[in-house]
């Protein structure tokens, strides 16, 4: 009964802390560790607190009688100890890899759920639409340029946002015609300064998964009451993508502060499906200023071109 309360004890110690916080977090040592010390534990304590003499005894019609151990008495326990330790453990690994596989499973749903409503933003398609609509009643000579981005912008949403993984160089066109068109918008107060800085190459990104931090720049960061401040670098090295977002912080109209923080939590998820182990997001906020840095180890496409072959 001892041995099978131990077994018990090790059952939810597995289910809720081992499986969970080491061995799906990837703490493979941590969690061989814990699995070591729970089966020596559950195979030594047993015969540790009873009398040695009292395993040579069993219960027979309510009487004691003697039970000589077999010859091999060690091995005889070591291997009933380890069969119903690793019962114990296959059992509830099977139940909370189920478990984990639906969380999982429910989280990409999320995510995909809100990277599709995403993928157009009303507001800025509307403001968009009155800067052009300005931009023509003046007569400027921007306005055609405007429509040929704002064009190309709802282009690439329908035929390559769908997409698992695009090119970064039109990841990359994206973002800055985006950023040109929110510049039309933008007044004399506003200190801006957008850079890319390497090569795209044949470098892959899954789509729409940089400009939620880029909204929120100009989300947070621009009110025509007030001295604005945005920054805005991309660099491309080798295979890792570099993002940092700065803005300084302004008065905001109440609509903005309801939709920024589900975009950056529908972003954080896609980057755990997406890019698990290769990418590093850090947000620093104080009450003057928001930064965003992320980078992210880049597909490439040759490379996966030539294992898809491969494994064909």
């Amino acid at each position: 009964m001892i041995s099978y309360a131990l077994l018990l004890g090790f059952f939810y110690a597995q289910m809720y802390f081992f499986l969970p916080r080491l061995f799906f977090k990837k703490r493979y040592g941590a969690f061989i560790l814990c699995l070591t010390g729970s089966f020596l534990l559950c195979a030594l304590l047993p015969i540790t607190i009873i009398p040695a003499h009292f395993h040579h005894w069993k219960l027979s019609h309510g009487n004691f009688i003697p039970n000589p151990p077999p010859d091999n008495k060690q091995i005889f326990l070591f291997t009933r100890y380890l069969f119903q330790f690793l019962v114990v453990a296959l059992f509830s690994y099977s139940l909370q890899l189920n478990t984990h596989l639906k969380q999982a499973e429910q989280a990409r749903t999320d995510a995909e759920l809100g990277y599709l409503k995403a993928q157009i933003n009303p507001h800025f398609l509307f403001n968009t639409l009155n800067s052009i609509y300005s931009l023509a009643i003046q007569g400027s000579e921007a306005t055609a340029d405007a429509v040929v981005q704002l064009s190309s912008m709802m282009r690439y949403i329908l035929t390559e946002a769908s997409k698992d993984f695009v090119d970064l160089a039109k990841e990359v066109e994206y973002i800055s015609n985006y950023i040109a068109l929110q510049k039309t918008r933008l007044s004399d107060n506003v200190c801006f300064d957008f850079s890319v800085e390497g090569q795209t190459g044949q470098k892959r990104i899954a789509p729409l998964l940089l400009i939620p931090f880029i909204e929120n720049a100009f989300k947070y960061g621009v009110n025509p009451d007030e001295d604005c401040a945005i920054d805005i670098r991309l660099r491309i090295a080798a295979q890792e993508l570099t993002l940092d977002v700065y803005n300084k912080k302004v008065k905001l109209r109440a609509e903005h502060n309801e939709s920024s923080k589900v975009g950056i939590d529908n972003t954080r998820k896609r980057l755990d499906n997406l890019y698990a182990g290769k990418h590093l997001l850090q947000i620093t906020e104080d009450a003057s200023s928001y930064h965003v840095q992320l980078k992210i180890t880049l597909n490439d496409y040759s490379n996966s071109h030539r294992r898809r072959a491969i494994s064909a």
